[in-house]
């Protein structure tokens, strides 16, 4: 009854046998097509995206077409980017993961699903850490999606489950000390006016780091 883990072993198949069958070329001339462009490099693109099962067609024309732009905004989407249909290097980057590599994530990631709490409400918010975005599901499935701040590399927001109890709208933010310290500071000694410019104030001052909050 794991959904997400039988949607990621669905995708193992097609990685397993794309990366079996030699996998994908990376692409280098790409970047910048957009829909209406003719080019051999939409050819290109078109193969590698058949590699990897997101662009099922027979069409293998140079032509940016309709179809090949909402296969291009899907992944977009799954890649945690602005879902544009516009080809750029943020893109290109995540098309030129090697099989190989998909592959082991995938399977990281169905253990990982295994240790997930069963989903029993339809009605949830997901938060996808790596894609820093919000999603938010009801019974008719998504709904919304917003971005997040997840904090940075060895600071990072941690893994869990809860259930919503509260929802507080436009709150104080009352920044930590230690991100005070190392960003804060540094930008209000660079530029006078930086609380102001973004909506902040000194609430109280000890020997030497200042107590800032963000106003709502």
């Amino acid at each position: 009854n794991n959904a997400q883990y039988a949607a990621l072993k669905n995708s193992l198949a097609t990685y397993y046998n794309a990366a079996k069958n030699g996998g994908w070329t990376t692409i280098t001339s790409s970047a910048g097509l957009h829909k209406g462009t003719q080019s051999p490099a939409v050819v290109q693109l078109k193969k590698r995206l058949a590699a990897s099962g997101d662009y099922v067609t027979t069409d293998t024309s140079n032509i940016y077409s309709d179809s090949l732009m909402m296969a291009v905004r899907t992944l977009q989407e799954r890649y945690g980017l602005h879902p544009t249909g516009f080809i750029n290097d943020s893109l290109l980057q995540q098309l030129n993961v090697p099989g190989e590599q998909r592959v082991q994530q995938i399977l990281v990631n169905m253990n990982r699903a295994l240790w997930l709490a069963p989903q029993t409400d339809s009605s949830r918010i997901m938060i996808n850490i790596p894609a820093q975005q919000l999603v938010v599901y009801s019974d008719s499935g998504k709904v919304m999606t917003m971005p997040v701040i997840v904090g940075k590399e060895g600071t990072g927001t941690m893994a869990f489950n809860d259930e919503i109890t509260t929802v507080v709208f436009n709150p104080n933010w009352n920044i930590p000390e230690s991100i005070v310290k190392n960003e804060i500071m540094p930008k209000m000694k660079n530029d006078p006016g930086y609380l102001k410019k973004n909506n902040m104030e000194i609430v109280s001052q000890n020997d030497s780091i200042a107590q800032v909050r963000q106003l709502p």
